[in-house]
C-alpha cells in the first residue's frame, strides 16, 4: 500500500511541477502581450493626433478657424496622454498645437505655413511604421 501511495503522490507532484511550468509560460506570454497593447494604444494615441492635426489643417483651409483650433487642441490633448509616453519633444510640439492660436487675417499663408510646419515636425518625430503584407 506504502508503493501505491508514494507512486500516486509522484504522479501528482510531476503533474503539479509541469502545470507550474505552464502556469510560468502563461505569465510570460500575458506580459509580452500586455507590452504589445501598450505601443499598439500608443500607436493609436499618435495616429489620431495625427489625424486631428490633418483635420485641423483641412478646417483652417476652409476659414473655419475655431474648428481648426478645437482639432488642433484635441492632438495636444493626444499627444500629452501618459499612454503615449511623450518625450521632450513630443511635448513640445503638444504644447506649441495647444498655443496656436488661429484667426482671420489678412495673411492666412503664414498662419498655414506655421500649421504645415507643426504637421511636419510630427511626422518627422513619429515617421510612419512599414507595414508588412
Amino acid at each position: 500500500m506504502g508503493g501505491a501511495y508514494l507512486g500516486g503522490r509522484l504522479q501528482s507532484q510531476a503533474r503539479i511541477d509541469e502545470l507550474d511550468r505552464h502556469l510560468v509560460t502563461a505569465q510570460g506570454e500575458l506580459a509580452e502581450l500586455r507590452r504589445r497593447e501598450t505601443l499598439q494604444l500608443q500607436q493609436l494615441g499618435e495616429l489620431e493626433a495625427r489625424r486631428q492635426i490633418g483635420l485641423g489643417v483641412l478646417a483652417f483651409d476652409e476659414n473655419n478657424f475655431g474648428i481648426a483650433q478645437d482639432h488642433l487642441r484635441q492632438a495636444a490633448t493626444l499627444l500629452e496622454a501618459p499612454a503615449n509616453q511623450p518625450d521632450t519633444e513630443v511635448r513640445a510640439l503638444a504644447s506649441a498645437l495647444r498655443e496656436r492660436e488661429l484667426s482671420p487675417t489678412l495673411d492666412l499663408a503664414q498662419q498655414r505655413a506655421t500649421l504645415i510646419q507643426l504637421t511636419s515636425k510630427f511626422d518627422a518625430l513619429r515617421p510612419p511604421q512599414p507595414t508588412s503584407p
